[in-house]
């Protein structure tokens, strides 16, 4: 809802996961997204949806790692800069300058600035990501966490199956499954495995640390 009635949304979070939420709202809401992510010495600020390919048209594939700032670290001038160029990349869609930030991609590695337009991207389709209170009654829940990660599972009547994917109980006719985890990072592979041998619908959770 917040997302549908914003002029345009800044993706300022720590992690992946909320990235490819918040590009999957924008794009079928039509707003403007300006991501920001940074790891290390590096980052990129990237303009999407708004009439742009989304977040998933430039990276149609999960990370090779769940590695955030916290779990990682950050130089501290990398954030700087590319938040900057995050602030300077609204406010020129704001103004409506040429040419428009939506669709261009700049990024910062060790120093060095690349760019680049992504207008032809096509449009990726995969597994979107959702919030726990968008589980349904009815849904196959998968926590892909151990017992040893995490104490409590993603809900009550969720089945804990680490290895899930490739193998594993198929749902129910018309079920919807919920692939649940810390990062997305296995969700997202699992879902990968799983689709492979089931064609329905398939959706990801990233839990975090809370539990």
């Amino acid at each position: 809802a917040l997302v549908a009635t914003a002029d345009v949304v800044l993706d300022c979070a720590d992690s992946y996961a909320a990235s490819y939420t918040l590009s999957d709202a924008c794009l079928a809401a039509g707003n403007p997204l300006i991501s920001a992510s940074a790891l290390g010495l590096a980052g990129y600020v990237g303009g999407y949806c708004g009439g742009a390919p989304s977040l998933r048209a430039l990276f149609p594939d999960p990370p090779d790692s769940g590695q955030t700032c916290a779990t990682a670290g950050v130089l501290g001038p990398v954030v700087g800069m590319l938040g900057c160029i995050q602030a300077q990349m609204a406010l020129r869609l704001i103004l409506g300058t040429t040419p428009s930030p939506l669709g261009e991609f700049i990024r910062l590695d060790n120093g060095r600035f690349t760019q680049f337009r992504f207008d032809a991207a096509p449009e990726a389709t995969g597994p979107r990501f959702i919030a726990r209170d968008e589980i349904r009654e009815d849904d196959l829940v998968i926590d892909l966490r151990p017992e040893d990660e995490a104490p409590h599972k993603a809900t009550p009547d969720a089945l804990r199956l680490p290895g899930y994917g490739a193998t594993g109980p198929l749902p129910g006719p018309g079920q919807r499954v919920v692939l649940a985890c810390r990062s997305g990072l296995r969700s997202w592979r699992a879902a990968d495995a799983l689709s492979r041998r089931w064609d329905g619908e398939i959706t990801l959770l990233a839990l975090g640390d809370d539990d």
